[in-house]
């Protein structure tokens, strides 16, 4: 009988490690298609039950030089820095150097008056009216921080009275950045790396708030035609990160563990934030929310010059998917659909070339 028992489990064992290859099969014919029609150029990884099933790069990371993409590449990823902008805040409110409900006032006094009633919650929810600076500067090479804040205290109105309404906002995770390096008194790059970086070792991730700290060797971003079109700012908190599929799976997993900061701190950036009316908006702190009565999934995406990247997390199914690219690639939402009817057993449907 104990044979017998031995001889199922391990039946068992390949037919799951037969299963696992016929979906990793799929998916990177998948993202291999994706490629030959020029809508996936960067690196994937995905996986299930905090396994690893797939983790492959396709294309180019300079492409002028034909250097082919590998895993270890760092990517500009965008707004997926919005992510540890958060985290560092709430790093913040566990020591007790701020509250959520600080108001701009308590930080920067010398603010217009119609920003200071701001809190430091609506900034990480996009419900504090503040313009996106996208749509009302010009969004010039070298652009700074300093640049933004001299914006916002220029502004002489609101987009909506705060806490009434989401409307998303880089501006508001710069002055997030900002408020970080007030309060810890030391730059917003020295603090994320000693406090986020360093304790999980996440070796290939580097703030890009000066030239000469981005990574040396990294993908460069193009247009769909092949020409460059490649990062070019200063500007921190609501993107400046360049980062890797390696550290962002690090960091998806350690966020399971309560490494960083305690789960009672960090389901709060995983629940949807609520306004003034009481109704609620499908957005935490840095994490766009999607939940139903089977799972819950938090993701993000990032989008800037030649970049594209998605990072989604399946708490219910402990599923990630990680998707950088460089080469202005639209259908990551489409590419992503498909690696889950893939994971879920489904049929699944190649991307076809746009005519």
């Amino acid at each position: 009988m104990k044979s017998l028992k031995y001889l199922i489990l391990v039946i068992l064992v390949q037919t799951n490690f037969i299963l696992s290859q016929t979906k990793v099969d799929k998916i990177d014919s998948l993202l291999t298609n994706a490629f030959r029609i020029n809508e996936f150029n960067g690196v994937a990884l995905v996986s299930a039950g905090g396994h690893v099933l797939l983790h492959k790069g396709y294309g180019f990371y300079d492409i002028e030089r034909k250097k082919k993409v590998n895993v270890t590449i760092p990517f500009y990823i965008g707004s997926l820095a919005k992510q540890f902008t958060s985290m560092l805040i709430m790093m913040l409110k566990e020591q007790k150097k701020i509250d959520y409900e600080d108001s701009l006032k308590k930080i920067f006094p010398e603010i217009p008056d119609l920003l200071k009633p701001i809190t430091i919650r609506q900034l990480m929810t996009h419900t504090s009216g503040i313009p996106d600076y996208y749509d009302k500067i010009e969004l010039k090479p070298g652009l700074s921080n300093k640049d933004i804040f001299n914006f916002i205290t220029e502004i002489d109105s609101l987009d909506f009275e705060p806490g009434t309404k989401y409307s998303y906002s880089n501006t508001g995770y710069v002055l997030l950045a900002l408020i970080i390096e007030k309060i810890s008194r030391v730059p917003y790059r020295t603090f994320i790396i000693y406090n986020l970086l360093a304790r999980p070792q996440m070796l290939g991730t580097e703030v890009a708030d000066m030239e000469k700290h981005k990574p040396e060797i990294r993908a460069f971003g193009y247009k769909k035609d092949g020409s460059r079109d490649d990062y070019n700012f200063l500007t921190y908190g609501a993107g400046g990160i360049y980062s890797t599929t390696e550290d962002l799976f690090i960091y998806d997993q350690v966020l399971y563990n309560q490494f960083l900061i305690p789960d009672s701190l960090l389901n709060k950036a995983f629940t949807p934030a609520k306004l003034k009316d009481g109704s609620t908006i499908n957005y935490g702190f840095g994490w766009q929310i999607k939940e139903d009565e089977n799972e819950k999934i938090v993701f993000h995406t990032g989008s800037l010059n030649g970049f594209r990247s998605f990072f989604e997390r399946n708490l219910t199914r402990k599923n990630t998917i990680i998707l950088l690219t460089n080469k202005t690639c639209e259908r990551l939402k489409e590419i992503r659909d498909q690696i889950v009817n893939i994971l879920e057993g489904k049929e699944f449907k190649y991307l076809e070339a746009v005519k």
